[in-house]
């Protein structure tokens, strides 16, 4: 189902292309990396050759988990249609008239990145929880007397 739907996507880009149309940087982001699914080949074979899914998910690493948890997600976001209002436009009063697209950080970053910072923070979150409760410890104080004192 994968690759039938990356198929799909790659046949309308190159399309596009052969048609002398201009494509979007994510479409050639697309091509040179979310069309190549020898990462997933690999990551799919691990775990069908295993005979507990779940202990086969444990083993892989902290990259192949992420690789194989967010590529679906990645290529639904990117999936994009060659249309008439991606062409470029001819005239330069039509392209002055349009307004320019704003970008904030957020929209800037992948869906992998965000994945890592929200893990980052929580990991955080938890390191210092577990130093505050360390602390409550060491003087003696069970959580409730320090819950109870604030």
């Amino acid at each position: 189902m994968l690759k039938a739907s990356v198929k799909r996507q790659k046949d309308e880009i190159l399309a596009c292309l052969a048609k002398n149309q201009p494509v979007s940087d994510v479409d050639n982001h697309f091509i040179d990396q979310e069309a190549n699914l020898v990462n997933e080949d690999v990551l799919l074979s691990k775990l069908e050759a295993a005979p507990d899914y779940d202990k086969a998910f444990d083993a892989l690493d902290e990259k192949e988990k992420l690789e194989g948890l967010t590529n679906g997600a990645l290529k639904m976001l990117t999936k994009q249609k060659c249309t008439e209002k991606q062409k470029l436009p001819q005239n330069k009063a039509v392209a002055a008239s349009e307004p320019a697209l704003v970008f904030t950080k957020k929209e800037n970053a992948t869906l992998s990145q965000k994945i890592q910072t929200l893990n980052w923070h929580y990991t955080e979150i938890l390191r210092v929880h577990s130093q505050c409760v360390e602390d409550v410890r060491a003087l003696g104080w069970t959580e409730h007397q320090y819950h109870n004192s604030q």
